[in-house]
């Protein structure tokens, strides 16, 4: 459902600066649960993804069309998660250091971009 509501937002942001300036497509898209990213990239049903509505399936078609890339992120290494889990001291230091100065080098450099 995240992963979905991110590729929404993504898609609304691409477009609004294609209006100002071109934008880089495809968007990526950081996701550390492995089983969103299967069902992202696989059209496959069974009796635990068929409760998912269609509406949901927005970023399968986002991601074939080309416009997202969903990579998987360490879970340590997400940056998203000092604001949505309870983190050690260690993680919650190294993404609140790197968010208060703006900048989150140390996570793309991690990533191997």
């Amino acid at each position: 459902m995240s992963l979905s509501d991110g590729a929404k937002e993504t898609t609304f942001t691409a477009y609004l600066l294609n209006e100002i300036a071109t934008v880089e497509l495809p968007s990526i898209i950081s996701e550390d649960n492995t089983g969103a990213i299967f069902l992202s990239k696989n059209k496959q049903v069974g009796g635990r993804t068929k409760h998912i509505d269609v509406r949901h399936h927005f970023i399968r078609e986002k991601v074939e069309c080309g416009d997202i890339r969903v990579q998987y992120v360490n879970t340590e290494k997400n940056p998203s998660d000092l604001l949505s889990k309870n983190v050690i001291t260690r993680i919650h230091d190294l993404h609140a250091s790197n968010i208060s100065i703006g900048t989150l080098d140390c996570w793309t450099r991690d990533q191997g971009e």
